[in-house]
């Protein structure tokens, strides 16, 4: 999920606007769910929420732990950052660990590939800079990047999402890095877990896909895994697939998320910029479009 946004002033409703009044919205996410709900409630909307994941604290992922030593160890030859919260996460549990001057002295000294330009922000907020920037903030052009600085022998540190699961939005990126000679060292800053309310998920899951909501947002593809298995286990894989390809839209922050769900044909909805506030500003305006619509048939 994309971080640091103002979620309150874009697509803010004038006083006493409720566009989404009458519609019910499923909220997803275990970080930031109460912006979300504020937001869609004060535009009328009736939100149900259930965290899809639940994720591992940083400090006691002994993943992170393991590959921050070997990116010292090796030393790595460059690194590639992805998100502005990682950076920072992982800069404040490398403290806590002692070894934060060994890293940022590391960091300092190596290439520093960055994802996008709030990612840049963070690396610069921590007193370095970065050796180059993916306008896009996409993988292909990150990976494009790297192959033509020239990576072949390599010790390549790569900040990742979801190490150990089933779907890896990174995979493309890892992949390639790896079939250009790097030795990838993977920081699995997002790592997570099914959520520890299975009872309440399960509920969230059948009402979706029951088509008893008008759209449901998704702000990481670990929450959209975690549905589609989750609905698997309980029986109602081809239900929810059938509800989101029919009467239940997928709002989802970007092309990253939303890309679970574009494998399996479901017709998904973006906002142009991969912000939360966007997001929201997004599913306000696709759900009253919708009841205009439906208003007008």
């Amino acid at each position: 999920m994309n971080d640091d946004d103002n979620t309150t002033s874009p697509a803010s409703s004038g006083p006493g606007e409720q566009p989404l009044r009458g519609k019910t919205v499923a909220v997803t996410a275990a970080r930031r769910a109460d912006e979300q709900i504020t937001i869609l409630e004060r535009r009328g909307a009736t939100v149900l929420h259930a965290p899809a994941i639940s994720t591992i604290h940083l400090s006691e992922d002994a993943l992170v732990r393991q590959a921050t030593d070997r990116l010292l160890a090796a030393p790595a030859d460059l690194m590639v950052l992805t998100t502005a919260p990682g950076v920072r996460w992982w800069l404040e549990i490398c403290q806590q660990w002692g070894v934060d001057e060994e890293i940022l002295a590391l960091m300092g000294r190596v290439p520093l590939f960055s994802r996008g330009p709030k990612t840049t922000g963070a690396i610069r907020g921590a007193g370095l800079r970065e050796y180059a920037s993916a306008v896009s903030e996409a993988s292909p052009e990150l990976l494009s990047m790297l192959l033509a600085h020239g990576v072949d022998g390599l010790t390549v540190g790569v900040q990742v999402q979801g190490t150990g699961q089933q779907w890896n939005p990174m995979s493309e990126l890892l992949d390639g890095l790896r079939e250009a000679g790097a030795e990838v060292v993977e920081l699995p800053i997002y790592r997570w877990e099914p959520p520890t309310d299975l009872e309440g998920f399960d509920e969230l899951v059948r009402t979706i896909a029951r088509g008893e909501v008008d759209g449901v947002t998704f702000t990481s593809a670990p929450a959209v895994i975690s549905m589609l298995e989750r609905a698997q286990e309980i029986g109602m894989h081809d239900e929810l697939l059938a509800a989101l390809r029919g009467p239940v839209v997928a709002l989802c922050v970007g092309p990253v998320t939303a890309e679970p769900l574009v494998e399996l044909d479901v017709p998904v909805s973006c906002p142009e910029r991969m912000r939360l506030g966007s997001l929201m500003k997004h599913t306000t305006e696709v759900l009253a479009a919708r009841a205009e619509e439906s208003a007008e048939g």
